[in-house]
Parts: C-alpha cells; structure tokens; sequence
C-alpha cells in the first residue's frame, strides 16, 4: 500500500480568483480549486500566522493546519455575504463524499451534475424546526 501524505496548501490570488492547491508528499497536486469565487473585489494578505486573507468589509478566510494528519481547515467569516461559494476541480476524478442526502448523488463528477444546496450539518428530517424555521405560534 501507497501511503501519500499532503506536504502542501497553497494560496495565490491571480487577479479574479483565489486559487487553491494541495500536493502530497510527492509533488503531486491532489486537489485544486477556488475559493470565495462569488465575493467581489480583491482580497489582502491578512496579518495572522497561517494563512489568511481579507475582502475589507465582506468577509475573512483563514487557512490552518488541522489536528488531524493530512488535513487543513478552511475557515470563512461573513455577516454581510449571505453565501461564499468555493470550486473544487475533480478533473476527470470521481468525488465519493459529501453530506448525507435524503437522494444521495454518488460519485460526484461531472456528468452527474446537482443543484447547488447549502452545507448545513444536522439532520433535517428530525430536526425541521432548525432548518424550516419552526412551528409559527401567536
């Protein structure tokens, strides 16, 4: 067995957007997108200790190692943005993962396209009033 760890995370604004890429151990890039492709204007290299960046006003992004091995965490920041949208390219991959659906779409790819929905963890089918708003009383 091949174990292949993730050496790298980098960052680079390109002039429209923040483009993202991980590599192994290998030098092998292992998975590369965007990030924050629907936030206008140019973000700035925050001041922090891992990675960040700042779209004055709109939101915060930061970048840092996970606990866990192998892994980063992406954290956004908004109260003006109702929405961040990242693009994750899988090439010509398949994607087995995501949240769980009532109508899993399993592999993800791009002959298997679905409408964008929010992430929200939780359960939805027990939880209604969390994520419908709740009963309506007077």
């Amino acid at each position: 067995m091949l174990s292949l760890l993730l050496t790298s995370f980098l960052l680079d604004w390109d002039g429209q957007n923040l483009k993202f890429e991980m590599k192994n151990n290998l030098g092998v890039r292992a998975l590369s997108g965007s990030l924050g492709i629907n936030i206008p204007g140019t973000p700035v290299q925050g001041n922090c200790t891992d990675l960040c960046y700042n779209w004055e006003g709109l939101a915060e992004l930061a970048v840092t190692n996970s606990k866990y091995d192998n892994c980063v965490e992406i954290l956004w920041k908004s109260e003006q943005l109702s929405s961040i949208e990242d693009c994750i390219d899988i090439g010509d991959e398949y994607w087995y993962g995501g949240p769980e659906e009532l109508l899993q779409h399993f592999p993800l790819r791009k002959e298997n396209p679905r409408h964008s929905v929010p992430y929200l963890p939780g359960d939805m089918i027990q939880d209604k009033d969390q994520y419908f708003g709740g009963k309506y009383t007077t």
